[in-house]
């Protein structure tokens, strides 16, 4: 459902994109490992209510925005690595320009993705936009302290305000994404941005773990990228065991998000979710979870 969304989205690309360019943008796209953010954005609109076409749109948005992140995250002047996602990087595939081209592209194609949403009202999607827009913002501002300040931070609260930008906005968005498409009110929108950043936290202390225990292959990306990149992280700033300790602390942070909120019931799939990153160490983990949504 959601890639043949995604389908006709890109059917919408004007038909004077060069014919490289189109290619190197459904190649940003691509994703063989499973849509994650979309489907926690179909699941935050069924969760209060909302009809999960209604969010599809919004749902490819995100795939696009994510799209556009680590299509630059991975560029030279960035973290300079060459795969993601098990494959060659866009820019290894391509070239800079082409990747750099691909996700401006990308970008424009997602805002008018939401703003010809017609099974969402006009002041919900004027609301899409306004978060998308805020979002994007946090995790550029995200990433630029990750590269021009990543050695240097030396406190735990700096570092969590980094990755609150760089992460958790990952994770806010659709969430907080599919609740606005689904209806859903102000308390109930707060609490599953409030799980989406301790979920995120959550992630990236895994993901700090993981670069440094994990091969390329069993994270799908270039290992240790964070010691090559002399970046300060979770591990090297309070050790393997505390690092541990935060994850599990901001694992049951998030529980508490959305127990607040919702009845346990409701939300299984979101725990199992919650769980299995906090067992496995990554959200790729949890494909089978993902396909109940």
């Amino acid at each position: 459902m959601i890639e043949e969304e995604l389908d006709r989205i890109m059917s919408n690309l004007v038909k004077s994109c060069p014919a490289q360019l189109h290619k190197a943008i459904r190649y940003c796209t691509a994703d063989e490992e499973g849509r994650h953010l979309a489907s926690l954005c179909i699941a935050a609109c069924e969760l209060v209510g909302g009809d999960r076409h209604a969010a599809l749109p919004m749902a490819c948005t995100i795939e696009m925005w994510m799209a556009i992140i680590l299509t630059t995250d991975d560029l030279p002047c960035m973290d300079n690595a060459r795969t993601r996602k098990g494959r060659a990087a866009a820019h290894v595939e391509f070239d800079d320009t082409t990747a750099i081209l691909a996700a401006q592209a990308l970008a424009a194609l997602a805002f008018g993705t939401v703003v010809d949403s017609t099974l969402v009202s006009t002041d919900k999607r004027l609301r899409l936009v306004k978060e998308f827009s805020l979002s994007m913002q946090r995790l550029v501002y995200g990433q630029y302290d990750d590269v021009k300040k990543g050695e240097s931070l030396e406190t735990l609260e700096e570092l969590n305000a980094k990755n609150t930008n760089k992460t958790s906005s990952f994770f806010e968005l659709p969430l907080v994404a599919g609740a606005i498409v689904g209806g859903a009110g102000e308390e109930e929108i707060e609490g599953l941005r409030r799980f989406g950043r301790y979920f995120g936290l959550m992630w990236q202390v895994n993901d700090d773990l993981s670069d440094a225990t994990m091969t390329a292959e069993e994270m799908g990306k270039d290992a240790s990228s964070d010691v090559k990149n002399r970046k300060t992280t979770y591990l090297t700033l309070v050790g393997a065991e505390r690092s541990a300790q935060l994850r599990d602390e901001l694992a049951n942070r998030a529980r508490e998000a959305l127990l607040e909120r919702f009845p346990a019931k409701n939300v299984k799939i979101l725990l199992g979710i919650v769980e299995a990153t906090r067992r496995f160490g990554s959200i790729y983990k949890n494909s089978q979870l993902l396909s109940k949504i």
